[in-house]
């Protein structure tokens, strides 16, 4: 598990920092799960939370740590996470289809493409909108307070 969570942080180039940031998973929890540390053995909210961090199924690494692949031969290479190679028909879980998974995967990478950007468009223009209503709330209190002043 530890090793298949590294995997997948290193894969797109995170640092535990950066997962704990997108996850809400603590620093330490993250590497003790990547070290083995003896006795700890993660809950099922922390592989959700962890799951989600990565843009992956909530119940993903929990899946994975019931059902962990066979073992790979010594000396093979696992190819980096994101790259169409990484998704390996024999790793996955019964069920799953390597095909719909990476397709997942570049919807979800289009959709923070496109949407990402025009969120932050309609929040500048919120932030603008609220600025305008501000001022106006505050030529309104003047004029009431002094309402011959401004004539």
């Amino acid at each position: 598990m530890g090793q298949h969570l590294r995997a997948l942080r290193e894969g797109r180039g995170w640092l535990q920092e950066t997962l704990h940031e997108v996850s809400g998973v603590s620093v330490a929890t993250i590497r003790s799960i990547e070290n083995h540390y003896e006795g700890r053995r993660p809950t099922p909210r922390t592989l959700t939370l962890l799951s989600k961090g990565l843009g992956l199924r909530d119940d993903y690494l929990c899946d994975y740590l019931r059902n962990p692949p066979a073992k790979r031969p010594s000396g093979s290479v696992e190819a980096p996470v994101g790259e169409p190679e990484a998704i390996n028909a024999a790793s996955l879980p019964s069920g799953w289809d390597p095909v719909a998974l990476r397709l997942d995967e570049i919807i979800v990478n289009r959709l923070k493409e496109i949407v990402v950007p025009r969120l932050e468009m309609v929040e500048n223009q919120v932030r603008g909108l609220a600025d305008v209503i501000y001022n106006v709330g505050r030529e309104i209190e003047t004029y009431v307070k002094h309402p011959g002043d401004t004539e």
